[in-house]
């Protein structure tokens, strides 16, 4: 299977999968950049393009021309163009340090037996931590 129709059944599964408050997160962002404080990779790199409005452009994108309201205008106009594989991380090493990041984050603070849900820096994001467990 080609790289290209890789990138877009992804695409299009996100956009298709992508539920009402992430929609509701994804249209309301106003590029502000806020949210690179509460990002612990970018304050470890201080590299911009790793922060998070720039991480999320591509699924902001292909979720605008797939899913949204103005989807079919958007594909009409050609006002969203499709991702490309260029457009996603290419990068092994900031995988492996993402991925790595949020092992230790499961490992020193969501614990089974008792999460410590007050000092944990995306509570805000998750279930259990908003609910006060």
């Amino acid at each position: 299977m080609s790289q290209k129709v890789n990138v877009a059944g992804a695409m299009s599964s996100f956009a298709r999968d992508t539920g009402a408050l992430s929609a509701f997160r994804l249209e309301s962002c106003i590029h502000c950049g806020i949210c690179a404080d509460a990002c612990h990779y970018y304050i470890a790199t201080e590299d911009p393009q790793y922060t998070p409005i720039w991480k999320v452009e591509p699924f902001k994108q292909a979720y605008k021309r797939e899913a949204s309201a103005f989807a079919p205008l958007f594909r009409l106009l050609g006002l969203k163009r499709e991702v490309t594989a260029d457009q996603l991380p290419a990068d092994s090493v900031l995988l492996t340090k993402a991925h790595l990041l949020l092992r230790r984050h499961g490992q020193t603070l969501c614990l089974r037996n008792g999460p410590a849900c007050h000092a944990c820096p995306v509570r805000s994001g998750c279930p259990s931590g908003r609910s006060g467990a």
